[in-house]
């Protein structure tokens, strides 16, 4: 069974430091997934050179002192207030020491501008000397790109607006360990606004769908935008510094302007190792390596019906939210609807994709308590799945100004794969819908930011969600929960199922939730 995991400690700075005896109490950890879990707590045998070993030194966590907790945290989770952002941050991704990057409009958020960068430091709080912002004139404009990280810990952020005469298909990289960025030599051969970017078994980038910028119109007209070259139906990878197209893989039925498609398809890595993607009503899988490596796809089956104006609405399209939230087990939740203009009525459907056996076999869970279109979803640190944010209906283009309230979804809701039931966490104060995004920081909580440009909100804030696990209760009294303590790590690089020990400061054991 999966175990739910605790250990959501911030790792603060690094020393090494040479240890001649263990602590009385170690954790052993298996590195073989993301999904390993712990061991109980064992005497420590240390099994690595003494002189590798690591301290930790837990850093003062501004965002966990001086909270005001309800009552019902424990079982809700709580909401902080909104605090200022520098921009409106639409991009928002967690960098390795805890830092968060946040891109996509100038500093007044009104205009669509991937080149003014913010880096938050948490541990500085909310004030303005937490955020370090720049702006790079002949950077790629990275509004509305995708991003993952090279293995040498550079950030790849590639496509997005048109820019410097190009179309959308430029490339920035961005080392966190400097704070510094540079434009990539390389550029993609087609235009990859709002493309999806995962990384492979390998360690090479595969990049899929994506469009001219601003012309997610073609939907209206789909046979005219394959004629047009408006969707990007040919996936590249991304192999020592260079993009290569996969011509073996283009695929409408995965890529093509028909129910937009093409937008930030839904993409995983299965345990196959090839490729598994959910594109608004179709499944499919890409192995890059078949057909001497230029790829192959491999229509599977529907997924569901077309989005549209239903009086059941489905959980297809762009708007949708998918997580893989174990191995080859995928979530996908809300959605019915392919861009922000099309006015159609959320979905609170959920469905379970599984992949592990190759056809993947899909289970209708229980609903969300609110249908939704531009949620969020989490894997949280304990294994759930949290989705906020959202809206009932369009883009808030439909109602007078008053009913837009109404439409806009501000309650969490918290899925528990092992039993598929949703909780109703507490609710937000911020409207998070178009351009709104999250992200699990350090310390277990989730970082709500962004919302608009355009409309029907500019949201220059961020909003951190608190949840349930981080408190207990007691008395009708919730209050933060005893965390595991690390005082130092066997050392700093590990093979794959290689065993990491971890000295904990005292010798409580860590609980599972």
């Amino acid at each position: 069974m999966r175990q739910k995991r605790q250990v959501c400690d911030r790792i603060g700075s690094l020393k090494k430091q040479s240890r001649g005896t263990a602590r009385p109490i170690a954790l052993v950890i298996v590195l073989s997934s993301i999904f390993g879990s712990l061991s109980a707590p064992q005497a420590a045998v240390l099994e690595t050179d003494p002189n590798a070993w690591v301290q930790v030194d837990v850093p003062f966590d501004p965002f966990m002192e001086n909270l005001s907790i309800p009552a019902n945290a424990a079982t809700q989770g709580m909401w902080s207030a909104p605090f200022a952002w520098p921009m409106n941050g639409l991009h928002n991704m967690l960098l390795p020491d805890g830092k968060v990057l946040t891109f996509g409009t100038n500093s007044a958020g009104d205009v669509q501008d991937g080149r003014l960068f913010d880096i938050w430091d948490p541990s500085l709080g909310t004030g303005a000397n937490s955020h370090n912002s720049s702006y790079q004139a002949q950077q790629q404009d990275s509004f509305c790109s995708s991003a993952t990280y090279l293995n040498d810990g550079q950030l790849l952020v590639t496509g997005g607006n048109a820019n410097n005469g190009g179309y959308g298909n430029g490339n920035t990289l961005f080392d966190p360990l400097n704070n510094t960025r540079q434009t990539a030599s390389a550029s993609t051969a087609l235009p990859r606004w709002y493309a999806t970017m995962i990384g492979l078994p390998d360690s090479r980038k595969i990049i899929l769908g994506g469009m001219v910028p601003y012309t997610e119109g073609m939907v209206n007209n789909p046979d005219q935008a394959v004629a047009s070259g408006y969707a990007s139906m040919t996936p590249e990878i991304y192999e020592n510094g260079q993009w290569r197209s996969l011509f073996g893989a283009y695929s409408r039925d995965a890529f093509g302007p028909d129910y937009l498609r093409t937008s930030y398809p839904h993409a995983f890595v299965a345990p196959n190792g090839q490729v598994f993607g959910i594109s608004a009503d179709k499944m499919w899988y890409l192995d890059p390596n078949a057909n001497n490596n230029n790829g192959a796809i491999t229509y599977v089956a529907d997924f569901k019906r077309p989005y549209g104006n239903l009086a059941d609405p489905v959980n297809v399209g762009a708007l949708s939210v998918a997580v893989m939230y174990d191995v080859g087990k995928i979530i996908q939740v809300g959605g019915n609807g392919g861009h922000n203009g099309d006015g159609y009525p959320a979905s609170n459907m959920a469905t379970v994709v599984d992949i592990n056996n190759g056809t993947p076999r899909l289970t209708e869970q229980p609903r969300m308590n609110y249908a939704r279109r531009y949620g969020n979803g989490i894997v949280l640190a304990n294994g759930d799945v949290v989705v906020t944010g959202g809206t009932t209906l369009g883009n808030f283009y439909a109602g007078s100004e008053r009913d837009r309230g109404s439409q806009a979804v501000y309650a969490a809701e918290i899925w528990d794969p092992e039993t598929g039931q949703w909780t109703l966490g507490a609710s937000a104060s911020t409207i998070r819908v178009y351009h709104s995004i999250t992200s699990l920081l350090l310390n277990g909580s989730v970082l709500s930011t962004g919302g608009g440009t355009p409309g029907p909100v500019l949201n220059k804030t961020g909003e951190i969600y608190y949840p349930p696990y981080l408190f207990e209760r007691n008395g009708g009294v919730s209050y933060l929960a005893a965390r595991p303590l690390i005082a130092g790590i066997s050392g700093l690089k590990y093979a794959h199922q290689a065993r990491v020990q971890l000295d904990m400061q005292n010798h409580q054991p860590v609980s599972q939730l």
